[in-house]
């Protein structure tokens, strides 16, 4: 995921996603806006070609791991 140019906001993000939580949900616990967390999802998309949250979990949960290089 590094190599997609993933930074290290986007990669928590990603983790909590996979842990079951909504965009509000990892707003409030990362103490941002909601809004930010959008912003960083469509810039995870763009970075990885994929579409959406599930495909993300879907990558994830296939062995791509967004916390290693």
């Amino acid at each position: 995921w590094s190599s997609c140019g993933i930074t290290a906001a986007e990669r928590d993000v990603i983790l909590l996603l996979c842990g079951g939580r909504t965009a509000p949900q990892i707003a409030a616990e990362r103490g941002t806006q909601a809004s930010t967390v959008r912003v960083q999802l469509k810039s995870i998309y763009a970075k990885t070609g994929l579409h959406s949250q599930q495909a993300i979990i879907a990558a994830v949960r296939s062995g791509l791991d967004p916390t290693y290089s």
